[in-house]
């Protein structure tokens, strides 16, 4: 039940005017019914990627309180179950309405995390009658971060049946294809926060983050939440400015030749001096060979990969410069 479902909607609009000013506007209306679910699809409680396919946007939507359609919660412009999107093709942006196309609406962004509860102003969730949900509840999304960064977002909801004052956020990294080890305390949040960003760590990468979430209340604490995971590919420095990281940021190209036999060069450009690393992994994350671990000018560089002597198949090559990194994935035919 607690999962997010990928492909959800990806029917490409016709341009409508669905009560806008323009034909340029369109967009879809989720709409609570009770019509028959083979003739009218629908959805249950979740957290949903929706995204278009036209225009490679995408948000999700968190579905996961036991309250809604929030019926019989006060009065609401609309239905009040409903939420609006809409695409303006003349600025390119997308749009949300919290109950129908009469009312107020906001622009949304890419990769935008939002709740229903939050949408309609209904407060916190309820989760209370969830079956099994604080061992099913614990996702993870890559989510852009103030500096455009894609990092590890994790969210849950509030525990049933425990009193919390706070929740504690888990992590452990592991190379690809490897369980998680030993799990550090990573960041405490209040018990009226169900969300982390981790801003330590960039998505994507031939690593593994793994997540888990407790409650506590004092001295007391609850059972972990399930254990949830995404892939990532270093850490960066947080307390650096965005200017500063901006000047770090590294340029990794495709290696070349790719697929190569026996020997491929990695090619990169740095905007600051750093000490850069490269290193070589094998499928499962293994590191098979560190290339460079040195202190390098601004400028472009390059270094040979010489794969003899290993097995033909998939590699991936990380460079981290300056607390930046980046991967990118060659392959080997002997």
């Amino acid at each position: 039940m607690f999962t997010i479902t990928s492909n959800f909607c990806s029917s490409i609009y016709s341009p409508s005017n669905h009560n806008q000013s323009s034909p340029e506007h369109s967009g879809w209306d989720h709409i609570a019914t009770n019509s028959d679910p083979a003739i009218v699809p629908k959805i249950g409680f979740g957290l949903y990627k929706f995204y278009s396919a036209d225009h490679d946007f995408y948000i999700y939507v968190d579905y996961r309180d036991t309250r809604y359609p929030y019926n019989n919660m006060g009065s609401c412009t609309g239905q009040c179950a409903d939420i609006w999107v809409w695409y303006d093709g003349i600025t390119n942006n997308f749009y949300i309405s919290s109950h129908s196309t009469q009312t107020p609406y906001s622009q949304i962004q890419k990769g935008d995390y939002l709740t229903i509860w939050g949408l309609q102003g209904k407060g916190a969730p309820s989760t209370s009658g969830f079956q099994n949900y604080w061992s099913t509840c614990l996702s993870v999304i890559p989510r852009y971060n103030s500096d455009n960064f894609l990092v590890p977002f994790i969210v849950w909801g509030p525990i049933p049946n425990f009193s919390a004052t706070g929740y504690k956020i888990y992590r452990s990294i592991r190379p690809q294809g490897m369980p998680p080890g030993t799990y550090s305390h990573v960041a405490t949040v209040s018990s009226e926060k169900y969300s982390y960003l981790d801003e330590e760590i960039l998505a994507n990468g031939s690593q593994v983050a793994y997540y888990k979430v407790k409650a506590y209340n004092g001295s007391s604490e609850s059972d972990y939440t399930n254990t949830t995971n995404i892939s990532v590919s270093g850490f960066y420095k947080s307390d650096i400015s965005s200017q500063q990281r901006e000047l770090h940021t590294i340029s990794l190209f495709q290696n070349h030749p790719n697929p190569f036999n026996p020997s491929t060069d990695i090619i990169y450009t740095l905007r600051t001096p750093a000490v850069v690393s490269i290193i070589v992994y094998n499928i499962v994350g293994q590191e098979v060979r560190r290339l460079v671990n040195a202190f390098q000018n601004e400028g472009k560089h390059f270094v040979t990969f010489h794969a003899a002597g290993l097995p033909s198949g998939v590699y991936y090559y990380t460079v981290l410069a300056g607390g930046v990194s980046e991967t990118k994935k060659m392959m080997y035919i002997r």
